[in-house]
């Protein structure tokens, strides 16, 4: 039964502080049985119900919102002052499924609390320790270890929570580990701390049986059992056998899994308007109430403050009643409640408080004419009547205090004294302040610092210092509360903890790694020594000893214990028995085992030894490495057939006659000897050898010859050594020097193989050399070549060799790697003798950094200076990339019809400047001129792009004569920008051919021209006349202007490029003599121009027009000498765009600069100048400066690489502005064309008109009109005259 639990099992364990037995103990305030007056209060305070839990007999029952308080509460001011290291037992049934507190401890300032909770998700138990302020980590018990369920057997759990000082949070369930946590400082309290059974919110659901607090970590479970042996039942009923065994008492119980707290253990419903559990212990269902308004009930008990009845049935007091001896007794008649008659809880007097006494007085300001205070108005206030002293808040009299002014101060027989933990300045304090808090851990002091009596047990006042006494340690140090003095181990004196001392309480004892110990020379029969006489010495020469007889060690170095008695090893004599010093031992020669004295040995250490003169050596057919020999196997056999020996394989003397000890290896025949079994063993024979031989291996074959500079040849005979040859004279045979540099020869002038690694013999001067390739240092090494490098904006890869190679790379033995996290491919381009360009295909995006390894494999790979390819490979990294971009259908469907668009745009200008005026089709040529060359710069345009600016410069009608001319193999390949664009080779004649057939052909029609000049038919000789004088200057001058930054753009590729055959020095002959055309031309226009502007008024100005009329005629000049120079502003900036397009390839943005600043300086003159005559050809001049210029701004986006529908959007703006400025430039034409031919209509039909008139009068003799016209033909003169003048045909007209 579970009464059989006494209150004071457990007050005999150590460290206990707090143990509440909640099976049978229960009511307002529940009983420490540790014995520490750590009073729990049943919820909050006394006279609130609704936190309270109810009752049972199988313990306190928790319904999720009531909890128990520890101190400090109502009962208890003074909080539990928990160690660093502590444990809490508790027994736990859950019966709802829902995240709970079991126990919650926090401070105040909530900077430190930990708590047990159990979590509704998979039925974990939850555990958190923080301290100062730092929250370690929140950890969870595996799923299930805490369920719930009716009648489920091992729902019962014992739970045990662990902090220990170093710094870990442990859980435990039914005495198995199952989780801990490690937090950052030492758990340490400070200042009020609040200590729950469940929690003020959020609290348990279910029953609590025992909960109890230790002030250590040691695993302690006295009140738990494994399940085994006989159990009984908690509460009279239970499921046996159980896997939770509650142990107490030496009894094990198994406990009641009945779940409804409003039945006893039996499952039988407590009694009718019970509203709290009952119990089936006696012999009726017995419902558990304790109307005792401060007290606490138990089934049996005899403790104090139990309220209980020693018969079965339970009786409770009033509450001026208390309990002895099971009789209630009557309080002191000032009590309301009471513990016992002389010790009042509550006062019946308003106003008043019972003091530390018991006894009941009136609080500050208040005073009382009767005593004891029985009534309820037994205390009025005391203004004006008793003046109390400095000291008194309250008093009787005026010398006699009830309660004290200072702060911390109490009335001690009317006297105010300071409280523990403080001391009075002065004494008695009279002042608020005048009670001074001692130094931590004093319990009374006489100044702050000077202690003179400790909180600690076990601890003394030392120098006004706390420290524990011996025999005791302090943790924390000083000791500060009243379990920090903790004991020692057994036998020390002082110590650091409890299983460390420092020293010992035994004399002649030391403590070695914190144990004690007899030092040398001394034992103990107990272990550790624990008086002070517990070593005592041991026998003469013992170090140590189990008793004085038997030594375990001596003090003799290189002494042995045998038999109990200290004795000299072997190697060792002592000239005393026994050794007692610790030099007695002295040692004999080495090698010896047994000696008298040190020199002369009697026996030896080592077996296979002779003495010889008191010295051991090893006998003959043996070696020691180390003389004398020392150790028992020192001396070794020698190998079979030798004699003596200094190793195991090498000899000093042999067995065998006409033998010699081997360099590596036993014994061997002497020189001119030989035998047949090597190495020799002592069976062995030498025999004599060839006559030839210096050594053999049988009669015939030598091994070694005796003749200089001969050795053995294949057959085993001797003859020649290397560098070497036979010289026979006077019958003599001898072996005479070859050449120094020949490995063989036939003579000492002609080598046949040399010496040197990799030499040839040379036939100049019979002798070796070094061949094409090698360098001749001590040998002949090869000379190697190795690469670099270069990665362009575009991702261009260019392999850079050091030497011009001999031949061709094949390129299939490039191999470009990577990461392949992205998708690249890389496809050559093009190569010269020492560079190789591979062009890098995004199929994804590459980022910047995107390193590859490039690796030639190629081993026979030369220079043409012979040197040798260092095949290595090598690193680098790419550029940021963005995926190849695909055009759309209908932007590449344009692309594809570029051609016939630009053909028909150019042939429409060309007719209708026919026409009108030529210069609409210089206009629209020279737009596109200047476009279509974009793609030779270094911005990646997408490849529709370029195949459409390529599409533009598709104006050839005459074949190519110098395809025929030269070779196509011959042909070397232009740099990467240009071979892009379309132009497949570099050559200059190649490249301009068109060019020049179109001008060869023009040039074919001044025979015609000249024909038609001599046709007398109306004015058509008049104009081919005109015509054929303007190709003497105007044609060629035209032609040049036209065709200026083609040939420019062609001369520089073809400067740029290699020229190591004939055909490419001719070629590079005609582009030097196009290169400084090209940049002469702009001085000479200059020139030019100025003489113009001078000889305007001059007579020989027409003469100047008819050479270079055509390069002003069309313009204005009329703002000075500077507006005459459109031609040189229009060389200017196409000098500067081919030089950049070709020399600028490495800085986009710069290239792209200098371009679009050339274009801004063509526009700002023309529209500062307004240059031409004709408003038509300004405005379609302009419009095609305007579209180059956004051509090139929008090149600027091109140039970082943008994403798809970017560059969609900046592909078509292009395309399409330039189809739209080709398409109004030819429109501007036609207009132009339309007046022009209405204009000639009008002249015809006046020229017709004025015809028929000069007829008409002609036959009259009478005119028609006034009479005042003196003849008939001056009406007609003068409309011939005035209106009718026939079109003058000038150079622009020509042109």
């Amino acid at each position: 039964m579970a009464w059989i639990a006494l209150l004071l099992l457990f007050s005999a364990q150590g460290g206990k502080i707090l143990e509440y037995h909640l099976g049978y103990n229960f009511g307002k305030i529940f009983i420490d049985y540790s014995n520490s007056n750590n009073y729990g209060i049943n919820g909050f305070e006394f006279d609130v119900d609704d936190k309270d839990t109810k009752p049972t007999d199988r313990g306190a029952y928790f319904d999720g919102s009531s909890y128990i308080t520890a101190p400090p509460n109502q009962r208890v001011k003074s909080g539990i002052a928990l160690n660093s290291d502590l444990s809490i037992l508790m027994w736990v049934r859950a019966t709802y499924n829902q995240d709970m507190y079991l126990t919650y401890r926090k401070s105040c300032d909530g900077n430190q609390y930990f708590y047990l909770k159990r979590t509704s998700n998979d039925s974990k138990l939850k555990f958190l320790i923080k301290q100062n302020n730092r929250n370690s980590k929140e950890e969870y018990t595996s799923d299930y270890t805490f369920p719930i369920s009716t009648f489920y057997i091992g729902t019962w759990i014992f739970w045990a929570l662990k902090i220990e000082s170093n710094k870990k949070f442990s859980v435990y369930k039914n005495s198995s580990f199952l989780k801990d946590v490690s937090f950052d400082d030492t758990y340490l309290e400070s200042g009020t701390t609040s200590h729950y059974i469940g929690y003020t919110s959020t609290s348990f659901k279910g029953y609590i049986l025992t909960y109890i607090v230790f002030n250590d970590s040691t695993e302690n479970l006295s009140i738990y059992a494994p399940a085994s042996g006989t159990n009984s039942c908690y509460a009279e009923t239970c499921s046996l056998p159980c896997t939770s065994v509650y142990y107490e008492s030496n009894v094990k119980f198994c406990i009641t899994d009945e779940e409804n707290p409003s039945e006893n253990g039996k499952g039988n419903a407590c009694p009718t308007g019970c509203t709290s559990g009952c119990t089936a212990a006696y012999s009726s269902n017995t419902c558990l109430v304790c109307t005792y308004f401060t007290g606490s009930c138990a089934f049996h008990s005899s403790l104090v403050y139990v309220k209980s009845d020693t018969s079965e049935g339970i009786i409770s007091c009033s509450e001026t009643q208390y309990l002895s001896n099971s009789i209630c007794n009557t309080c002191d008649s000032d009590c309301a409640i009471c513990e016992s008659s002389s010790t009042c809880l509550v006062c019946k007097a308003d106003n008043a408080y019972a003091n530390n006494s018991g006894d009941c007085e009136c609080i500050t300001g208040y005073t009382s004419t009767i005593s004891p205070l029985t009534t309820k108005n037994a205390c009025q206030s005391s203004t004006g009547t008793v003046t109390c002293s400095s000291q008194c808040s309250a008093c009787t009299t005026s010398n006699y205090c009830t309660t004290c002014t200072a702060t911390n101060a109490i009335a001690v027989s009317g006297i105010c004294e300071c409280i523990d933990g403080y001391y009075a300045s002065p004494n008695p304090p009279v002042s608020i302040n005048d009670c001074k808090i001692c130094s931590t851990g004093c319990k009374t002091c006489s100044k702050a610092i000077e202690c003179q009596t400790c909180v600690a047990n076990n601890a003394i006042a030392v120098s006004g210092v706390c420290k524990c006494k011996d025999g005791y340690y302090a943790s924390p140090n000083p000791p500060v509360s009243i379990s920090d003095c903790k004991a020692c181990s057994t036998g020390c004196k002082t110590c650091e903890k409890a299983i460390e001392c420092q020293t010992c309480v035994a004399n002649n004892a030391i403590a070695v790694s914190g144990v004690c110990g007899c030092i040398n020379g001394f034992y103990s029969l107990i272990i550790p020594p624990v008086s002070i006489n517990d070593c005592k010495n041991c026998n003469t020469g013992c170090q140590t000893c189990t008793n004085a007889i038997e030594c375990q060690t001596c003090v003799a170095n290189n002494a042995i214990v045998t038999s109990g008695v200290c004795k000299c090893k072997d190697g060792y004599y002592s000239l005393i028995s026994p050794p007692v010093g610790a030099n007695d031992c002295i040692l004999c020669n080495s090698g010896c085992k047994i000696c008298t004295v040190a020199d002369k040995c009697d026996t030896c250490v080592a077996k296979n030894t002779v003495i010889r003169s008191g010295v051991c050596e090893c006998m003959d057919g043996y070696y020691s490495v180390i003389n004398p020999p020392v150790d028992v196997n020192d001396c070794q056999s020698c190998y079979d057939g030798c004699k003596t020996c200094e190793e195991k394989n090498i000899c000093l003397s042999c067995i065998v006659n006409n033998s010699e000890p081997d360099l590596f290896q036993g014994c061997k025949c002497s020189d001119g000897f030989y035998s047949n079994s090597i190495p020799l063993t002592s069976s062995s024979i030498c025999l004599e050898c060839n006559s030839e031989c210096k050594t053999c291996e049988n009669g015939i074959s030598c091994l070694t010859c005796k003749t200089e500079n001969t050795e053995v040849n294949l057959q085993g005979l001797c003859s020649c050594k290397e560098n070497f040859y036979l010289s026979v004279i006077n019958n003599v045979e001898e072996c005479l020097p070859c050449n120094t540099t020949c490995k063989t020869c036939e003579n000492s002038t002609s080598c046949l193989t040399c010496k040197t690694a990799n030499a040839v013999p040379n036939l100049n001067d019979n002798a070796c050399s070094c061949p094409r390739g090698y360098i001749n240092t001590t040998e002949c090494i090869k000379s190697y070549f190795g690469f670099s490098l270069d990665v362009s904006d575009g991702n261009i890869i260019t392999i850079m060799f050091q030497e011009t190679l001999d031949n061709d790379l094949n390129t299939s033995y490039v191999e470009i790697t990577h990461k392949n996290t992205v998708n690249v491919k890389f496809v050559f381009e093009n190569s010269s003798k020492n560079e190789y360009n591979f062009s890098t295909q995004a199929i994804d995006t590459i980022p910047e950094g995107y390193n590859i390894k490039v690796n030639i494999n190629e081993e026979n790979l030369r220079s043409k200076d012979g040197n040798f390819f260092d095949y290595k490979s090598k690193s680098t990294n790419l550029h940021y990339m963005n995926a190849i971009y695909v055009s759309s259908k209908t932007t590449e469907a344009i692309v594809n019809s570029t051609k016939t668009m630009t053909k028909m745009f150019i042939s429409s200008s060309i007719v209708s400047g026919i026409v009108s005026n030529p210069s609409f089709a210089w206009i629209l040529i020279n737009t596109l001129q200047i476009i279509t060359y974009l793609p030779l710069n270094s911005i990646s345009y997408t490849k529709s792009l370029t195949d459409f600016f390529a599409s533009l410069n598709s104006m050839s009608f005459i074949p190519n004569p110098f395809n025929y001319i030269f070779e196509n193999s011959n042909n070397y390949q232009p740099y990467l920008e240009a071979r892009r664009y379309g132009i497949d080779t570099s050559y200059f004649l190649v490249n301009t051919g068109p060019l020049f057939a179109n001008f060869i052909f023009f040039i074919t029609l001044i025979p015609i021209i000249y024909l038609a000049s001599k046709i007398p038919f109306g004015n058509l000789a008049l104009k081919f006349s005109n015509l054929l004088l303007n190709y003497r200057y105007s044609f060629f001058l035209r032609f040049w202007m036209q065709s200026y930054l083609d040939m420019g753009l062609m001369a520089l590729i073809q400067l740029r490029s290699e020229k190591n055959n004939t055909e490419g020095l001719i070629n590079t002959g005609f582009a030097c003599v196009a290169a400084i055309l090209v940049v002469l031309t702009p001085p000479i226009l200059i020139v030019s121009g100025y003489i113009n502007y001078l000889s305007r008024s001059e007579r020989n100005h027409e003469e100047f027009n008819k050479k270079w009329g055509s390069l002003f005629a069309e313009f204005k000049n009329n703002k000075g000498w500077f507006s005459t120079q459109f031609y040189t502003v229009f060389c200017l900036r196409r000098l500067f765009y081919l030089l950049s397009q070709i020399y600028l390839n490495s800085y986009s943005y710069i290239q792209n600069s200098v371009n679009l600043s050339s274009s801004l300086i063509q526009i700002a003159f023309m529209v500062y100048y307004l240059p031409y005559k004709e408003n038509e050809i300004m405005i379609s001049t302009l419009i095609g400066e305007f579209c180059t210029l956004e051509v090139m701004v929008i090149s600027y986006f091109f140039i970082p690489n943008l994403g798809n529908s970017k560059k969609n959007t900046c592909e078509n703006l292009i395309i399409y502005s330039i189809l739209a400025t080709m398409g109004i430039q030819s429109c501007i034409s036609l207009i132009s064309m339309y007046k022009s031919v209405k204009k000639l209509c009008k002249i015809i039909e006046k020229a017709r008109a004025l015809k028929f008139l000069k007829h008409h009068f002609s036959r009259k003799k009478i005119h028609p009109y006034d009479n005042k016209l003196e003849n008939t033909n001056s009406m007609p003169n003068n409309i011939l005259t005035s209106e009718l003048k026939t079109p003058q045909f000038t150079n622009q007209n020509l042109d």
